[in-house]
C-alpha cells in the first residue's frame, strides 16, 4: 500500500461527528407555535409572487418566526420542504387513495359528479379547466362547499405535525380515515389543500429546496448535502449570522452523492483536457455503504435506509455477511459509493434492479439463487477522513487496495482509459450492441462534489443519440391531461399498432410519449375532432388496451400518425402488445399518412423477432455521437408549422407551377393512395401525373371516373373502396411504364388490383379470364406476369391464423375466464426428449430412456390438447417453458448454459413435467417456482 494510504488507515476517528448528542435527541419545541392558518396564508402569497419576491417573502417569514417563536425551525421546515423530511418517509397515500378517503369522509356517493371529479382529477372539469391536473386544488373545490370551518382553523403547526406523524405511523385505511376526518373538522378548505400537498410531498409554490435553504441559512444546503438530515440542519444552523465550518462527510450520515451530467458529446474531448476514464453506466440502484468497526449501514440516493435488506453486521443480511471479509483488516471506517444490482449466478448476468427487494427477501439456502451485488466505483471516507477533495485517480487507487473483488457479491467497477472521439465511439458502440445502460466519462483529476452535476462526470445513453434507432409510424389514439399548469392541455399521448390481420379497424396499445413535441403540435393534436373520454367499462371495439389507459381516446380514422424513434423493444405488461418502446422519442407528425399505412403489429413482431428487440442495426459512428439530443443548455425547439389542409385542397387537385412534359394522361383523373412506391413518394407520383397532362385529387369522390392508384389492398380505406365497387384500383407501375413508353398503356389485369364490373366486361372483349390477350403478342415477361396473377391455391388456414382467431374469440367472449381447455395457449414449449439410442441393444439405459420418451409424449399430447405451441427449436426466442421428465434431469445444466448471457426476460422457465399435469388438474397455470428442476435434484 502507498504511504499516504497507510497514514490514513492509522488515523483515529477524531473526525467523526456522527455521535454528537444534540443529534440523537429531538428538539424541544417551543410550546407556542403559530396557527397552521398563518403558515397557509404565507404559502398562498408565496405561490402567487414571482422571481426574487418569493425569496424575500420567505426571508421575511423566517425573520418573523425568529422574533415571535425563537430559533427552532424544524416544525415548519418539515412542512415547507416535506420531500426532505426523512422522519416521515411515506404516508401510504397518493392521489387515488386520498380521493377515496375524502369520498368516504365527505359522505359522497361513488357515482356522484364530485366523487368522479376526485377520482379523475386529471380530467378538465366544468370550471374552465383551471384546476385540472392539480389534485389538491380539485379537492379544495369539492371540500369548500362542505366545510364547516370557514374563517380559519384551530390547529397549530405542532398539532398538524402530530397528526401527520400519526398518519405516517398508521397501518390501515381506517386509521388514515380518522386523521383525514380530524383535518376536515378542524381546518378550512384552504388549509386542507396545503395539508394534501404536504402529504403528497409537493407544495408547488415555485421554490426549490436550494432557494429555501439559502433563505434560511447560507450553509444550509451544503450541510444537508453531507447529512441528508433536516432536523440536524435546523439544529446546527439556528443563527443565520454564524457560519458552519464543518460541512464534511461523516460516518452514518447519508450524503447527497455526486451526479453525472449530460452534455454535448462534441465538447467532451475539450472538457476532459487529456486522458479520461470510460465506465459502464450501471442500471442499478445508487447505494452508499457506511461501515464503522464492523457495523454496516446502507442508504439510497435519497437517504432511505436499506440496512434491513443487506445486513448490519457480518452475520446477517443478503450481502454484508458475504462481503465483510473483502474489506481490508486495517479499515475501521469507510464509505463506499456504487450501484446495487441483482446478480443471477446461473446465467452470469445482472438483472433489472427492480427485483432487488424480492432477491433480498429470498431466505433459501440455494447457493445459486439470485443475490444483490455491489458494484463500487468510489470511496469518499476512510477512517474518519473525508476523501472528497482527493482526485478520482487517488481515490480509485485507495479503493483497489482496500477492497478485494468477490465476483457476484462486491466488485470494483472497471474502467478503460481513452483520449479521443474514436475511444468514445467504440465504447458507445459496445454499450449499444450489448444493450447496456450507456457509458460514464470521468476526469481522473476530478474531486468528489456533493449533489452536483459537473463536467467532470459525463453520461451518454443510447437514447441521447438522435441518429440511433429506427423510426416507427404509430397511430395516435389516446391522450392524458398534464398536471399543474398543463392541467387543461394534453401532457402525453398514447400510440398503437394497427392489426393488419383484422378485417375491421383494430388498434393495440403499444407506447406513449410525453416529450419532443412543440406546444403548437400539441394544440394541433388536441384540436382534432373526435376526442372523447375513455370509459374503462366500455372499451370501443376498435381498441385493445392493457392496464395503462389514457384519459381521452380518438378513433384512428379521425386521428393522425406520429413518427416515433426508439432503439429498443422491451417487455411491458401495461400495453395490449405485451411489449413497448424503451425511451420513445417523438420526431414529427406525418400528415402524409393515415392510420391504415402506420406500422402494424405483424411488422413490429417480425422486427422484434429478427432483431431480438434491438432497433439499432448499424454501428455507432462519430457522426452519431456528434448528433445528440442532450446538451449543456436546454434546447428550445422552433415551433414546427403543421400545415392543415383546407376543404378546397381536400377535394381539388393541388396547384403550383409544374413543367408540362407530355399529354399521356390528358383527361385522366387520379387519386393517389400510395405512401411510397420504390423511390417515389406520393408527392412524386402526383407530380409525374401532372407533368404528363393528368389531374390528381385528394378524395375518391372528388370527381367521377377517378383512377385510384394503390400498391396493395391492405389499406383499410382501399378495402372500403373495393367494397363499394365504384373505382378501378391500379398499381403505380402502370404510371411508371406509361411514362417510360411515352403512351398510356391500355389497362390490363397485370396492372389491376381491383376491377369494376364495367371494366371487367370491357376486358372480356379483349382477353381471356387469365388476362391473355386475344390479339396482342405475348412476350416472356408478360407471360410470367400472367402466371403470377393466377397462382396455385395455397393452404387456406394455417396454425397462426387459427391462433389469431382464438385470440379474437377469447377477447370477445371469454375475457375473464379464457378459452375453455386452453390453459397453455400462451405458452411456447420445448420438451427435453432424451436422445435416440440403438434399439438393437436392449439394456437399462434403453428402458430408462424409452420410458422417459413415452411419458414426455403423453405430456406433449396434454399440452397440445390445451392449445400449447410445442417447438423442436431450442434456439427460438419465443420459448416460454422448457419441460423435463421427473426421472431424467441430466440435461438441465447443459440446456441452461445455452441461455447464458441472455437478458432475463428472454430466458424461459425450466420446469418438471408434473407442472403440466398439476396445471391441467387445477384448470389454470400454477406458479412455476415450485417445479424448478434444481429444487428437485
Amino acid at each position: 500500500m502507498t504511504t499516504g494510504l497507510i497514514q490514513l488507515l492509522k488515523m483515529s476517528s477524531q473526525f467523526d461527528i456522527g455521535s454528537q448528542s444534540s443529534l440523537s435527541q429531538p428538539l424541544s419545541l417551543n410550546s407556542s407555535t403559530p396557527l397552521f392558518s398563518e403558515f397557509c396564508r404565507f404559502l398562498e402569497v408565496a405561490s402567487r409572487v414571482r422571481g426574487d419576491a418569493k425569496k424575500k417573502k420567505l426571508q421575511k417569514y423566517f425573520l418573523n418566526w425568529r422574533t415571535k417563536y425563537g430559533n427552532e425551525f424544524y416544525p415548519v421546515m418539515r412542512l415547507l420542504i416535506p420531500h426532505l423530511d426523512n422522519e416521515r418517509t411515506s404516508y401510504g397515500m397518493k392521489e387515488n387513495v386520498l380521493a377515496k378517503t375524502y369520498i368516504n369522509v365527505l359522505g359522497l356517493s361513488k357515482d356522484s359528479p364530485h366523487a368522479e371529479r376526485l377520482l379523475h382529477w386529471k380530467l378538465p372539469g366544468s370550471n374552465k379547466n383551471k384546476t385540472a391536473g392539480d389534485f389538491a386544488s380539485v379537492a379544495f373545490e369539492v371540500i369548500a362547499p362542505r366545510s364547516t370551518v370557514v374563517s380559519q382553523g384551530s390547529m397549530s403547526i405542532d398539532d398538524v405535525n402530530q397528526q401527520l406523524d400519526t398518519l405516517n405511523a398508521s397501518s390501515g385505511q381506517n386509521e388514515a380515515r380518522i386523521i383525514i376526518r380530524h383535518f376536515f373538522t378542524k381546518c378550512t378548505a384552504i388549509e386542507q389543500k396545503w395539508i394534501i400537498r404536504i402529504i403528497l410531498k409537493e407544495l408547488k409554490i415555485g421554490m426549490s429546496e436550494k432557494t429555501i435553504f439559502s433563505a434560511f441559512h447560507p450553509d444550509a444546503s451544503s450541510l444537508f448535502n453531507v447529512c441528508s438530515d433536516l432536523r440536524k440542519v435546523c439544529s446546527e444552523l439556528q443563527d443565520p449570522h454564524k457560519r458552519f465550518t464543518s460541512s464534511e462527510i461523516s460516518i452514518f450520515r447519508p450524503f447527497k452523492p455526486m451526479l453525472s451530467k449530460s452534455v454535448a458529446v462534441q465538447n467532451i474531448i475539450k472538457t476532459m483536457g487529456g486522458n479520461f476514464w470510460i465506465e459502464e453506466k450501471i442500471d442499478g440502484e445508487r447505494i452508499q455503504l457506511h461501515m464503522k468497526n464492523g457495523r454496516y449501514e446502507y442508504y439510497s440516493r435519497k437517504a432511505t435506509q436499506y440496512t434491513y435488506m443487506y445486513g448490519s453486521n457480518k452475520y446477517e443480511g443478503a450481502l454484508t455477511k458475504h462481503i465483510h471479509s473483502c474489506i481490508h483488516d486495517d479499515v475501521q471506517e469507510i464509505i463506499l459509493d456504487g450501484e446495487m444490482v441483482p446478480y443471477d449466478p446461473n446465467l452470469d448476468v445482472f438483472q433489472p434492479f427492480g427485483s432487488l427487494k424480492s432477491v433480498c427477501n429470498d431466505k433459501s439456502d440455494d447457493e445459486n439463487k439470485c443475490r444483490p451485488c455491489f458494484l463500487v466505483f468510489d470511496i469518499v471516507l476512510l477512517n474518519g477522513k473525508s476523501l472528497a477533495n482527493y482526485t478520482l485517480e487517488t481515490r480509485r487507487g485507495f479503493l483497489k487496495s482496500l477492497i478485494t473483488d468477490k465476483p457476484g457479491y462486491i466488485q470494483v467497477l472497471p474502467h478503460k482509459v481513452g483520449n479521443s472521439m474514436k475511444d468514445l465511439t467504440e465504447a458507445m458502440d459496445d454499450a449499444v450492441m450489448k444493450r447496456k445502460e450507456g457509458i460514464i466519462i470521468k476526469k481522473p483529476s476530478s474531486i468528489y462534489v456533493l449533489n452536483e452535476r459537473v463536467d467532470d462526470w459525463i453520461k451518454i445513453k443510447p437514447e441521447y443519440l438522435d441518429t440511433l434507432g429506427d423510426d416507427l409510424d404509430l397511430i395516435v389514439f389516446g391522450a392524458d391531461y398534464g398536471q399543474g399548469t398543463r392541467g387543461s392541455k394534453f401532457g402525453s399521448y398514447m400510440c398503437g399498432l394497427r392489426d393488419s390481420e383484422s378485417a375491421k379497424i383494430r388498434v393495440l396499445s403499444f407506447c406513449r410519449f410525453g416529450t419532443g413535441f412543440t406546444m403548437k403540435e400539441s394544440e394541433e393534436l388536441k384540436s382534432l375532432e373526435g376526442w372523447e373520454p375513455l370509459d374503462p367499462n366500455r372499451i370501443p371495439d376498435w381498441l385493445e388496451i392493457g392496464r395503462d389507459k389514457p384519459h381521452m381516446i380518438i378513433p384512428p380514422e379521425k386521428s393522425v400518425v406520429a413518427q416515433v424513434r426508439a432503439s429498443e423493444i422491451v417487455p411491458a405488461i401495461d400495453y395490449a402488445t405485451n411489449f413497448t418502446l424503451r425511451f420513445p422519442r417523438f420526431e414529427k407528425l406525418r400528415p402524409d399518412k393515415d392510420w391504415s399505412s402506420a406500422t402494424s403489429l405483424k411488422e413490429m413482431m417480425h422486427l422484434r423477432k429478427e432483431s431480438s428487440g434491438r432497433l439499432q442495426s448499424k454501428k455507432v459512428t462519430e457522426d452519431d455521437l456528434m448528433t445528440t439530443s442532450r446538451s449543456t443548455k436546454r434546447k428550445i425547439r422552433a415551433p414546427q408549422r403543421v400545415r392543415r389542409s383546407t376543404l378546397l385542397e381536400t377535394y381539388t387537385s393541388q396547384s403550383g407551377p409544374v413543367e408540362k412534359k407530355s399529354r399521356i394522361f390528358i383527361h385522366k383523373k387520379f387519386y393517389v393512395m400510395v405512401t411510397k412506391y420504390k423511390t417515389f413518394t406520393k408527392a412524386d407520383l402526383e407530380r409525374m401525373i401532372k407533368e404528363n397532362g393528368g389531374e390528381f385529387f385528394q378524395h375518391p369522390d372528388a370527381s367521377p371516373n377517378l383512377y385510384i392508384i394503390a400498391e396493395s389492398l391492405s389499406n383499410f380505406r382501399i378495402r372500403k373502396l373495393v367494397e363499394a365497387g365504384h373505382h378501378d384500383i391500379i398499381h403505380p407501375r402502370w404510371i411508371e411504364d406509361s411514362i417510360s413508353t411515352h403512351r398510356a398503356i391500355p389497362l390490363s389485369p397485370r396492372y389491376m388490383l381491383f376491377i369494376t364490373d364495367a371494366t371487367s366486361l370491357e376486358f372480356s372483349k379483349r382477353m381471356d379470364r387469365f388476362g391473355d390477350s386475344y390479339t396482342e403478342k405475348v412476350d416472356i415477361t408478360t407471360l410470367k406476369e400472367i402466371f403470377d396473377l393466377n397462382p396455385v391455391e395455397e393452404k387456406i388456414f394455417d396454425d397462426s391464423k387459427r391462433r389469431r382467431l382464438n385470440d379474437e374469440i377469447e377477447s370477445r367472449y371469454f375475457d375473464d375466464t379464457g378459452l375453455p381447455n386452453a390453459i397453455f395457449r400462451r405458452c411456447v414449449i420445448y420438451i427435453d426428449y432424451p436422445p435416440l439410442i440403438d434399439s438393437s441393444v436392449i439394456d437399462d439405459l434403453w428402458a430408462l430412456q424409452g420410458g422417459c420418451r413415452d411419458r414426455l409424449k403423453l405430456i406433449e399430447l396434454i399440452l397440445r390438447y390445451h392449445d400449447a405451441q410445442v417447438t423442436n427449436d431450442l434456439c427460438s426466442p419465443n420459448i416460454t417453458h422448457v419441460i423435463f421428465d421427473e426421472r431424467d434431469l441430466s440435461r438441465v445444466d447443459t440446456i441452461k448454459k445455452r441461455y447464458k448471457g441472455r437478458q432475463s426476460e428472454l430466458i424461459p422457465r425450466f420446469v418438471r413435467s408434473s407442472w403440466v399435469t398439476d396445471s391441467e388438474n387445477l384448470g389454470a397455470l400454477i406458479d412455476e417456482k415450485a417445479y424448478d428442476p434444481k429444487s428437485f435434484k
